[in-house]
């Protein structure tokens, strides 16, 4: 009486008869183990390859199937004069050349935006070049910009940049015709803004610095607030062809000391109510390690909750932490089975997703293993009991799950292919791995807990002999008290049986309600994923791109050459000094006595009366 009963049709044949795998699993459990884990590190070790992660964003909105890259194909001969039609073999191709072999061309580009909405302010144009100053002070930097080709290293310092402008130098060269010279270097003394703005929209550079839509204004810039502009600085760094390993010396330069002291700076500005945003080649790469080490984080909080969760439903604090790491081992497993060389930034969002499925397997195979005790006492016989009825209504699930992603391998990106086939395949070795492992450590526990019973000391054993019932005087046996679980359960049901109508009728206005104002509310973005919070240096860089900056022109020489109004023949002067009053296309500007005075192009009137004027700008 109150034995345990096998009933035959749950695979056992007889009630006694056993394979030989489930009577060697219980009874040398860490062999089984230990034999399992070889044979898994065996098979990822043999299909390793080093991990490239892929950092494209653009490929998660470009199609790459073959009527897009047929397309793409033809765009790209036609930008270069191929026909497409003779496939490069009849044409007329253009090459070109470099003024400085052996040299490559690195920039840093950087917006700037006034928090009180004009940069044009004189404190804030004055807080703008003492920063460029400190920036072009670092040592790195000057190392990198003297590197640079003489021709070319104004670029760097002051670079092209307002700042230069402004604070240029003035000399007196002993030159026919010359008044003077302005040699655009950062380092003189402030000059008027007006005449700046007004050299600048007469030689056409105010894109250079401003919004196409308000650099078309020409001089009237300055009639209104000016909330943006920008700089640009340039070195030509030599790549040493011979040692294609050494380490980039520009990266170096943005690592070490470019990066840090925007950061710093970045607080300080904000104090002066600037804002500055700015990009580089291989800040990306910097700024997405940064954000990826700062989501692992995430990743420890996540795996922290749930083994905390996982080790209260289990009650097996070193099991939890082994079930784990194996939810965790079915990644790098699954990325040994991925066809492709680079790894996409959208996989490691697999991790999230399987600790969620993984734990849900555990907790299912934990649960049958608890329900094996009242099914049989025979430890070869629970094992295999709750390991077929676990692995049964897991593999059901995982499979649907694992179809559902591999769906996405009809994509036409290839982001999107590589996530569901990894996610994919994640789900079917995280199932894989959990019946490998997980019955080993049921066994081990099973064992743990019968040596327990077996050691119960026999004094306890003889002290409550006697007030053990005996079988002719026994009551009628208690139900056992229900758990928290159960009565949880118990009252959901209850509750929703008894308003079951009002439930429905509210779900259904729920979605009706939904379905008719949902279109009208909801948006789709069909742009790239963000990866960057808001406030970000990367989103708010391109939030600056695109609200219509131009690409920065080069600065041909970095004299400005200021002539006498009888000079027109003069082919070193690009302005000359001149008074006018009369001409509309002249850029006026007026001083305190009100006498209108203009810098004046060689090419707009040169006919015109002229009367020379004294330097007003000094």
């Amino acid at each position: 009486m109150g034995e345990k009963q096998v009933n035959k049709g749950d695979g056992f044949a007889d009630g006694n008869t056993v394979s030989l795998y489930w009577k060697i699993l219980a009874r040398a459990p860490r062999c089984v183990m230990i034999v399992n884990f070889l044979g898994v590190l065996v098979f990822i070790s043999g299909l390793w390859r080093p991990l490239k992660l892929s950092l494209d964003f653009t490929s998660y909105t470009t199609a790459d199937g073959a009527a897009y890259l047929h397309q793409l194909a033809k765009v790209q001969a036609l930008r270069m004069g191929i026909d497409p039609r003779t496939n490069g073999t009849d044409n007329t191709t253009t090459t070109t050349t470099s003024t400085f072999d052996g040299f490559l061309t690195r920039s840093v580009h950087i917006f700037y935006e006034s928090i009180d909405g004009n940069i044009l302010g004189t404190d804030v144009l004055t807080e703008v070049r003492h920063f460029e100053q400190r920036l072009q002070n670092l040592q790195g930097w000057s190392t990198m910009c003297a590197q640079s080709p003489e021709a070319l290293r104004h670029r760097c310092n002051p670079g092209i940049s307002l700042v230069a402008h402004l604070w240029s130098t003035q000399s007196n060269p002993n030159v026919t015709g010359q008044l003077y010279t302005l040699k655009l270097d950062g380092q003189g003394n402030q000059r008027s803004l007006d005449t700046t703005i007004s050299y600048l929209a007469g030689a056409n550079q105010l894109d250079y610095f401003f919004e196409r839509s308000l650099a078309a204004k020409g001089r009237s810039i300055m009639q209104e607030p000016v909330p943006r502009m920008q700089s640009r600085f340039e070195f030509e760094v030599f790549q040493d062809v011979d040692e294609p390993s050494a380490k980039d010396p520009w990266q170096q330069l943005i690592s070490s000391e470019v990066r840090p002291f925007m950061t710093k700076q970045r607080d300080l500005l904000e104090k002066k109510n600037i804002r500055f945003y700015w990009d580089t080649s291989g800040l990306f790469a910097l700024e997405s390690d940064e954000a990826i080490l700062s989501d692992a984080l995430l990743v420890i909080a996540s795996l922290i909750v749930v083994m905390c969760y996982m080790w209260i439903h289990t009650r097996m604090a070193a099991a939890t932490c082994c079930f784990v790491f194996l939810i965790v081992l079915s990644l790098p497993m699954a990325f040994v089975l991925l066809p492709a060389e680079e790894f996409s930034l959208a996989c490691l969002f697999a991790f999230f997703m399987m600790l969620g499925m993984g734990a849900d397997n555990v907790f299912i195979f934990v649960d049958f293993w608890e329900r094996s005790e009242a099914e049989t006492d025979e430890l070869p016989q629970r094992i295999r009991w709750a390991t077929t009825h676990a692995f049964s209504a897991c593999f059901v699930t995982c499979l649907t799950t694992s179809l559902s992603f591999f769906a996405n391998l009809t994509s036409g990106l290839r982001p999107l292919r590589e996530f569901g086939y990894f996610l994919g395949m994640s789900v079917v070795c995280c199932l894989v791995l959990l019946a490998l492992f997980v019955p080993p450590f049921l066994a081990m526990r099973g064992e743990i807990c019968f040596q327990r019973r077996r050691d119960f000391p026999e004094k306890v054993l003889t002290q409550i002999a006697p007030t053990m019932p005996t079988e002719t005087d026994a009551e009628p046996a208690v139900v056992k008290k229900l758990g928290y679980k159960e009565r949880a359960i118990i009252f959901v049901f209850r509750k929703t049986a008894k308003y079951a109508k009002c439930i429905i009728a509210t779900t259904l206005i729920f979605l009706v309600v939904c379905a008719a104002t949902a279109p009208s509310r909801v948006t789709i973005d069909f742009g790239t994923p963000q990866s960057f919070p808001l406030g970000h240096n990367r989103r708010e860089y391109l939030r600056m791109r695109s609200v219509g900056f131009a690409e920065h022109g080069h600065e041909t020489n970095p004299m400005v050459s200021v002539c006498q109004v009888d000079s027109w023949k003069t082919d070193d002067c690009i302005f000359h000094h001149c008074d006018s009053t009369t001409s509309s296309d002249v850029f006026l500007i007026t001083d305190k006595a009100a006498v209108p005075r203009c810098w004046r192009s060689k090419t707009i009137h040169s006919s015109s009366k002229l009367t020379r004027a004294d330097d007003w700008s000094t």
